[in-house]
């Protein structure tokens, strides 16, 4: 069984407050198209005796050719568990995908579902004239991200947020020729 391989109730019960342990599958490709995916879960003991029992999941790909151009997206659902027997059973709810016989515990549980989305795009330059070289960067990036926080199964909130950001620099660098004409 899953849970015994894990060792999920003794490394739950060995967990103090403010201490997590985790699970996660990560994975990275690269062959001119970088592709990075990975889940997992997360179970935190909180100091009220609570454990807040978090999945996860994210994707990018992304293209290195002179510029540096990626995408990606990831998404976090959190659970509150009231025991450690149903943060287990939670971890291994997300660890093994729900089952339609699970949705009345997802409900019960549910804290917040969030889906967030990224793009960003960098590039570098270097310019020569004689013994004066300089390199320009810039980037941009974009995300996205929607939270849907729950009370007793229902949703109280909707929280969206966005952000851009921009960078850019110039550095020089003045290399003297180290041979003199009289």
């Amino acid at each position: 069984m899953l849970s015994d391989l894990l060792n999920l109730e003794d490394n739950i019960a060995a967990l103090g407050p403010g201490d997590s342990f985790a699970l996660a599958l990560d994975v990275e490709v690269a062959l001119g198209l970088g592709v990075q995916a990975g889940r997992g879960v997360t179970i935190t003991a909180e100091d009220d005796g609570t454990y807040t029992v978090t999945g996860w999941f994210s994707a990018e790909v992304g293209v290195k050719a002179g510029s540096n151009v990626s995408v990606g997206g990831g998404g976090e659902v959190t659970f509150k568990a009231d025991t450690p027997e149903a943060a287990r059973q939670l971890a291994l709810i997300i660890a093994s995908g729900p089952k339609p016989s699970e949705f009345g515990v997802i409900k019960d549980h549910l804290q917040s579902v969030e889906l967030s989305s990224q793009a960003s795009l960098e590039f570098a330059t270097k310019l020569g004239i004689g013994d004066l070289y300089s390199e320009a960067t810039a980037g941009l990036s974009v995300s996205r991200c929607v939270r849907i926080e729950f009370e007793n199964g229902e949703p109280v909130a909707i929280v969206l947020s966005q952000s851009i950001s921009a960078e850019a620099s110039v550095t020089g660098d003045a290399r003297l020729n180290s041979q003199q004409k009289a």
